[in-house]
């Protein structure tokens, strides 16, 4: 929504169009190349196309997105699930199976149940006290104000911080105490939501991964995507971080805080009697 990039709109705004044209025409194609000796293999490739573009390319058109409205959006959700798959870890190997002996997954027999409740608990916990410290620092929480590909990029004059990111007033009301002031960053009630998230539907990307691992008879990525072993088994859990920061954002921040830029942004797609009757109301109400 900034107006430095609204000369992108020309090549934007039809984007979509020109996708699924794109898609339609590859999957006609795809269809009229089928052979019958080759029919099983074929399909297993295209399922396999679906599941990168499902699982990757999508995500990575929402980290682009949400990227460009502050750092935050991208370093805050991806350290919510390092540190759920960390702690995990940590949890499991030190408390595994001393409370339930029971498997907590066949499809991925190393996890334990003391580790994802643990790994839940923690990644609350940091949810909710990491976005203050992030919160401090202007460059994470501020949006792009321009592209550069310059190594040393002019320095950030400053923004009007999302309200999200400012000290809040709550009253909390107890049963027996009555009710109870307290101030904190909105971001933090926010961040727990990230952080549920994180611990109960981001891991499953991981058991999607051991799936995978355990059809190919492999124990790691190494021989499967060769050169990316160990960092895919760290990102498998990353899988639907940058969907869920996307659906969050975009109904539950963006309402809070709508910006002159975002505005000018939309009125951009009107056309000439739109805006005439836009300015007309717009007058209307000043007068």
């Amino acid at each position: 929504g900034n107006k430095e990039f609204k000369y992108l709109t020309v090549v934007t705004e039809h984007i979509d169009k020109v996708v699924f044209i794109i898609y339609c025409i590859l999957f006609v194609a795809s269809v009229l190349s089928m052979r019958k000796d080759m029919v099983r293999f074929q399909i297993s490739q295209y399922m396999w196309s679906l599941a990168t573009i499902l699982l990757v390319v999508i995500q990575c058109k929402f980290f682009a997105s949400y990227t460009l409205k502050g750092l935050f959006w991208f370093f805050f959700p991806m350290a919510t699930v390092v540190m759920n798959d960390v702690s995990a870890y940590f949890c499991g190997i030190t408390m595994g199976r001393k409370y339930i002996k029971s498997v907590f997954l066949s499809l991925s027999p190393n996890k334990t149940w003391e580790g994802f409740l643990g790994a839940g608990v923690l990644t609350l916990i940091f949810s909710f006290f990491f976005p203050v410290l992030l919160s401090k620092f202007q460059w994470l929480v501020c949006p792009a104000e321009t592209l550069t590909i310059w190594p040393f990029p002019p320095a950030m004059q400053g923004c009007e911080v999302n309200p999200i990111f400012l000290p809040q007033n709550y009253v909390f009301a107890v049963p027996i105490f009555g009710s109870v002031p307290f101030t904190l960053l909105p971001i933090q009630l926010h961040g727990l939501s990230y952080g549920v998230f994180a611990s109960l539907i981001a891991p499953f990307g991981g058991f999607f991964a051991s799936a995978i691992k355990r059809a190919y008879s492999l124990k790691d990525f190494d021989n499967f995507m060769p050169g990316h072993g160990g960092m895919m088994d760290r990102m498998d859990c990353q899988l639907f971080m940058m969907a869920f920061t996307s659906f969050h954002y975009q109904y539950f921040i963006m309402p809070l805080k709508p910006t002159v830029d975002a505005l000018l942004n939309q009125i951009v797609h009107l056309n000439a009697v739109e805006r005439a009757q836009l300015v007309k109301e717009i007058g209307a109400m000043v007068g």
